[in-house]
C-alpha cells in the first residue's frame, strides 16, 4: 500500500489505493452476502427436516398406540378384531394435523394367528406421507 507523507505530517494514501479499498469492500459484501444466503437456506432445510422427522415420530408413536390396543384386547376378544379405521386430530407447534390410521387384519387359520398391518398416512406442505408396521397375534 503505497502512503505519503504530507507537510502537515499526516499520511495519505495514494488515490489507486482508495479506489482499491472501495472495490475491496464491495468484493468483501458480497461474499458475506453469498455466506448468509447459503446459511438462511441450510438453517430452513434443517428446520424444515425436524418438522418432518417430528411428525414422523408422531406417526410412529399412533401406529404402535394402536398395536397395543389391539395385542391388549386380543386376549379378551380375540375373533372379534376386524380391519377398521381412524382419523386422529393433533395441534403441533400451533398447526393442526391430520392423521389417518388404518388397520387390516388378515385371518391365518392353518397357523391359526391374525396378521395385522396399522398403517398412517399424513399430508406434509409439500408431500404426503405414510407409515406401515406389522405384527402377528396368535389365538390365546
Amino acid at each position: 500500500m503505497a502512503r505519503f507523507l504530507t507537510r502537515d505530517g499526516e499520511v495519505k494514501l495514494c488515490r489507486t489505493q482508495r479506489g482499491m479499498m472501495l472495490i475491496d469492500a464491495l468484493i468483501s459484501l458480497l461474499i458475506i452476502s453469498v455466506s448468509l444466503t447459503a446459511l438462511l437456506k441450510l438453517h430452513w432445510q434443517v428446520t424444515r427436516q425436524s418438522l418432518e422427522t417430528q411428525m414422523h415420530n408422531i406417526a410412529l408413536n399412533l401406529a404402535q398406540k394402536k398395536l397395543t390396543e389391539i395385542h391388549n384386547n386380543a386376549a379378551v376378544n380375540y375373533d372379534l378384531i376386524n380391519s377398521n379405521n381412524d382419523s386422529i386430530s393433533l395441534s403441533y407447534a400451533k398447526r393442526p394435523l391430520e392423521f389417518k390410521r388404518q388397520w387390516q387384519v388378515q385371518n391365518v387359520s392353518s397357523l391359526d394367528y391374525k396378521l395385522i398391518t396399522v398403517s398412517i398416512r399424513w399430508k406434509t406442505r409439500l408431500s404426503s406421507r405414510q407409515l406401515s408396521l406389522k405384527t402377528i397375534i396368535g389365538k390365546p
